[in-house]
């Protein structure tokens, strides 16, 4: 038969937005890949340092980046740098950055926050629970954002005269809250 299958089974699509990775050589993007590989994940593009930054912006959701240095890479690196600290920082995607030894130092110094995993000389077990941590870091964050904007919708309520679905008796607390998160 010249038929083509359309069994369901046949495909193999993964739920999950895609995973990019950025590097700074072509064995760095090897190392990099594979471990994205390893962790299950569906990578949607590869970019080289330098053009890393402008694709990030472009893309409507990831679930992680991976930066993977065998080298330092100058301004180009340390603006990544920058701009992968405030995405991790505002909950866009989760980011691991792996180095080698000789880069920790401005590796630390670059990065403003602690969502960001970084490892230095990690081995395939290292490398995949810092995806692992970095990846639940995030998703546990979104939780934590979904309820306190539950708790905001639930205060105003109250605060309108209306009945939440539950009656918080910390109300004041949730609307003091909710001014301060800007929601």
């Amino acid at each position: 038969m010249d038929a083509i299958s359309t069994d369901d089974a046949d495909l193999r699509y993964s739920d999950l937005p895609p995973m990019l990775l950025a590097a700074s050589s072509g064995r760095a993007m090897a190392r990099a890949e594979r471990s994205a590989i390893v962790a299950g994940f569906r990578v949607g593009a590869r970019m080289p340092i330098e053009s890393a930054g402008q694709r990030i912006e472009q893309q409507v959701s990831a679930t992680a980046l991976w930066v993977e240095l065998d080298s330092d890479g100058g301004g180009p690196m340390d603006e990544l740098l920058t701009q992968v600290s405030r995405d991790v920082g505002n909950g866009r995607y989760a980011a691991v950055i792996s180095a080698t030894a000789d880069l920790l130092d401005p590796l630390a110094a670059s990065l403003e926050t602690s969502g960001v995993e970084l490892i230095i000389d990690a081995d395939d077990a290292e490398r995949t629970a810092a995806l692992a941590i970095a990846t639940t870091a995030r998703d546990a964050a979104s939780c934590q954002r979904r309820r306190q904007r539950q708790q905001c919708r639930a205060a105003a309520s109250v605060e309108r005269g209306g009945q939440p679905h539950r009656l918080d008796p910390r109300a004041a607390i949730d609307r003091a809250r909710c001014a301060g998160a800007g929601a």
